[in-house]
């Protein structure tokens, strides 16, 4: 879960979607991650939405 989202509106519709199997696939892998990298690179031009962390 990111760190600024606990007991949020936002965060509890998230759960609520997930729970109901509404999420896309990338909303399942952007907010449902197991952690975060501390730091990322990123191939802006292959990748301009920061998606695939090299």
């Amino acid at each position: 879960m990111p760190v600024d989202m606990s007991g949020k509106e936002t965060w509890n519709a998230i759960q609520l979607a997930h729970s109901t199997n509404q999420l896309s696939p990338l909303h399942k892998r952007l907010f449902l991650m197991k952690s975060w990298p501390v730091v990322e690179f990123h191939d802006l031009r292959n990748d301009p939405l920061e998606l695939s962390n090299l």
